[in-house]
């Protein structure tokens, strides 16, 4: 039992300084490459989000009250304040962002009803997004009920 013990206090071990590195490398492209899409697809009304939590792993309670949205007149505001459309909006941005900073080799991208609370122009917005992705390789598979 000692001995199981010691292995999975190593593992923990292991896996805490991975979680650390892994911010350490990634959190600031992440970040960036999040507002960068999210302003895109609000057509620059939201200019970036910052992460009040330094980690790149998060639950869901995290992403509703650590993260801001910064809207172009230099407000912030906690996704659970934003619209339900402008917090999906975010969501996918953030989804995009890690696709693209941890998978080199191109896959495919499977999106369920992803514009749901999008108006027509952020809808647009998203889908130039997404066709640039094909145009980098990556195969896009779109399921709506939108027109």
């Amino acid at each position: 039992m000692l001995n199981m013990e010691g292995v999975l206090r190593y593992g923990l071990c292991v896996l805490t300084e991975l979680r650390g590195e892994i911010n350490r490398r990634y959190l600031g492209e992440f970040e960036s490459s999040v507002s960068d899409l999210f302003s895109r697809i609000t057509h620059g009304n939201y200019t970036g989000v910052r992460f009040e939590t330094e980690s790149l792993f998060f639950d869901g309670d995290t992403f509703k009250t650590r993260w801001q949205a910064i809207r172009k007149d230099g407000r912030s505001f906690p996704i659970n304040e934003l619209s339900d459309g402008t917090s999906s909006q975010l969501l996918l941005s953030a989804r995009l962002a890690l696709i693209r900073l941890f998978f080199d080799r191109k896959a495919f991208l499977l999106l369920d009803e992803p514009f749901a609370y999008f108006d027509h122009d952020r809808t647009q917005k998203t889908m130039n997004i997404l066709h640039s992705l094909t145009k980098e390789g990556w195969q896009v598979i779109v399921m709506s009920a939108k027109g």
